[in-house]
């Protein structure tokens, strides 16, 4: 279905008109927007997205750590561990290291390119909102009278944050016969 889809940013640019899509999530099945240009596949909302990746992270680690390959890495680990863990008993029966910090004086040496990027990813610094857009809302099955609430009305994509009012809302099967019709995609 996602790749059926691509072709609405091409569509989008050609007219100067941009996309919002209006479907449910996946996973808490609530209906959410998102502009189609940032985010062509998108499935999940902005709260159910984070858990979404956490969930499928957590699946192909289980799956990976049954293959023959994560189970020998599984037990590579447990054997560093283990003998990581011996040499640190020996070490302390006879006066060992202490693994703890010490106080630290002096400050901080940060190198230039490091303060740099602290700079651009601190969330004081704002990046310039982009210009307001009209968007021509895409309704999902079962949300086009959503969809039609939202006409008129300023909106935005809660993933790249462009705004812009609502010019126009069709039905995603709508929108696919006339980008058929046109012969895009």
């Amino acid at each position: 279905m996602v790749s059926s889809l691509r072709p609405l940013t091409r569509v989008a640019r050609a007219h100067e008109h941009h996309v919002l899509c209006l479907k449910r999530c996946g996973r808490c099945g609530r209906p959410f927007e998102h502009c189609h240009a940032c985010e062509p596949g998108r499935l999940y909302c902005v709260d159910c997205s984070p858990i979404a990746s956490r969930d499928r992270e957590r699946r192909a680690h289980e799956t990976y750590r049954r293959s023959p390959e994560g189970k020998r890495q599984h037990h590579d680990e447990e054997h560093r561990r283990r003998k990581r863990r011996c040499e640190e008993r020996r070490a302390g029966e006879m006066g060992g290291r202490d693994r703890r910090c010490g106080e630290q004086t002096g400050r901080l040496q940060v190198s230039p390119t490091a303060a740099r990027i602290a700079a651009e990813e601190s969330p004081r610094v704002q990046a310039s909102s982009p210009a307001p857009v009209e968007w021509i809302l895409v309704a999902w099955p079962g949300l086009l009278a959503a969809g039609q609430r939202l006409l008129g009305c300023e909106r935005a994509c809660p993933f790249c944050k462009c705004t812009g009012r609502v010019a126009r809302v069709v039905a995603l099967e709508r929108w696919r016969q006339r980008r058929v019709r046109r012969g895009v995609g």
